[in-house]
């Protein structure tokens, strides 16, 4: 049997909320959105005027679905169409210019090459023996000399 019994005092409860107050911030809220609302319903030019718009029109013309009297006589018109591309056109082909070639690329020397591939050795044994900063200083070096591209893509 178990020793636990439920307390019967009115303490152990948790307290009930009173009845009365809580709802000013609503009240507060309803006449806010109220306010703002007529403003914009019985005097629609003061939001206007205090965010510097342009005021509404006077005269705002006619009402759209007041009766307005449309004359057309399509039937009786004589339509002509101005179709240029049906017209024949001779055609005014211009001769072709005479285009002259550009004269062949000299040959560039790779004055450069001999003097190219100790540095690139130097280069590439410093990337193995994984010294990075020396490998990139020496490749810098070979790119920057007049050496064929082959050698220059091996740096």
């Amino acid at each position: 049997m178990s020793t636990v019994t439920k307390s019967r005092s009115p303490a152990s409860k948790s307290a009930k909320r009173s009845g009365g107050g809580g709802g000013g911030f609503w009240l507060l809220i309803a006449v806010v959105v109220l306010s703002v609302g007529g403003v914009f319903i019985f005097a629609p030019d003061l939001p206007r005027q205090w965010l510097g718009l342009a005021k509404s029109p006077q005269d705002k013309g006619s009402e759209p679905t007041a009766p307005q009297t449309v004359k057309t006589d399509l039937v009786g018109k004589e339509h002509t169409v101005d179709d240029k591309l049906a017209q024949p056109e001779v055609s005014k082909v211009v001769t072709k210019p005479i285009v002259v070639a550009p004269a062949p690329e000299k040959p560039k020397s790779f004055s450069d090459e001999a003097a190219a591939k100790p540095i690139l050795e130097l280069a590439q044994k410093a990337y193995t023996e994984m010294k990075w900063p020396k490998a990139a200083t020496e490749a810098r070096r070979v790119s920057s000399m007049a050496v064929s591209p082959q050698t220059r893509i091996k740096a």
